[in-house]
């Protein structure tokens, strides 16, 4: 998770983005400024530039868990991100390949990150109101020119999506007339128990009225609705009348559909039973993965602890914030989850 770019300059002429792992391990991206605005959430590799355009650039990880059985893992995630960048494990020995020694000329840019740790971090946090638009567009011409009529990668409301997906301007993407709305919208508690699921994605194709529109569900909690078509030759007799529904499953790379809405339902609150086969199996796999091992083990470090109550602190700030947004006294446990879920944290032990 991406938490905005440090303010303070470390590094002539390189900028530093500072992301979060999953484990509380923190990673500090150094690289010549970008050509292009490459947007909020993108992580190492900018996607609008081609190889020889950007600087990879050089990596220092912070290992925060632990627990042994995280340190692979946390190296190949970080590797797999930021590929062609140079890593460098910051605070222990350098296990050898694919991390690489620090040189003499960083080691104190290693040890003011760490003397910073510390202490408050200043970082500028670039927020893009718009960062799902050109990707619900892409999925919709891309699962339209899919399921649909062979002529609809023709037509006019393909132009449209093909517009919205290619106009980097938010100015003047704003200007074409496509209907929905983005991820900033979070689902309603009716529709996630029947319909959403946390363990996924789910893409529903539905017919609205005189539009077929996707809605696109990520992990159970956002939502974001496009128009696809208002052709209804480009549909008919290919999604079903009462929805076309895909399942995916990222952490098991599978993908099951189309089925339509009414079994995807079923399948969902009947667990126990053989609704449809491949869903039942998806939803048992899914199921049958081990719980994550704990983060840590023993006695917590200083950096860790230090790291663990900045956490806390910037919870309770988001939390007091969501308080005084709706003015009446209310349930503070309710504003301190809705804060870590904003922040994307899910540990019960903060």
């Amino acid at each position: 998770m991406q938490n905005g770019i440090l303010a303070d300059l470390l590094a002539p002429g390189l900028d530093c983005d500072f992301w979060r792992g999953p484990t509380g391990d923190s990673v500090f991206h150094f690289h010549a400024p970008y050509p292009e605005p490459t947007g909020p959430g993108a992580v190492g590799r900018p996607t609008n530039l081609r190889d020889g355009q950007f600087d990879p650039g050089f990596v220092f990880v912070f290992v925060v868990a632990t627990n042994p059985a995280w340190h692979q893992p946390i190296i190949n995630s970080v590797v797999e991100h930021f590929r062609g960048a140079t890593i460098y494990l910051a605070n222990g020995p350098c296990p050898g390949a694919p991390l690489s020694v620090i040189p003499g000329d960083r080691v104190a840019l290693r040890n003011e990150l760490r003397n910073r740790m510390r202490g408050t971090m200043r970082v500028e946090v670039p927020i893009g109101t718009d960062f799902g638009h050109r990707f619900l567009a892409k999925l919709a011409l891309g699962m339209g020119s899919l399921l649909l009529a062979p002529d609809f990668v023709r037509s006019p409301d393909a132009n449209l999506l093909r517009n919205a997906m290619w106009e980097r301007n938010f100015d003047t993407r704003s200007t074409i007339p496509l209907a929905g709305s983005d991820f900033f919208r979070t689902t309603s508690p009716e529709v996630s128990n029947a319909f959403n699921w946390p363990s996924g994605h789910i893409l529903l194709f539905q017919q609205f009225r005189e539009h077929l529109c996707l809605c696109a569900l990520i992990y159970g909690h956002l939502a974001a609705m496009v128009r696809i078509t208002s052709q209804s030759q480009f549909w008919q007799g290919r999604i079903e009348a009462s929805g076309t529904v895909f399942v995916i499953a990222p952490g098991l790379r599978r993908v099951v559909g189309p089925v339509n809405l009414q079994t995807y339902i079923a399948a969902r609150l009947f667990r126990g039973e053989h609704v449809h086969d491949d869903l039942t199996r998806l939803f048992r796999d899914v199921d049958a993965i081990p719980e994550l091992p704990d983060v840590h083990v023993g006695d917590l470090t200083e950096i860790e602890a230090a790291h663990i109550e900045r956490i806390r602190r910037r919870v309770q700030e988001i939390a007091y914030g969501l308080w005084l947004e709706r003015g009446v006294w209310g349930d503070s446990l309710t504003d301190w989850l809705a804060a870590k879920l904003r922040l994307g944290i899910y540990d019960d032990s903060i």
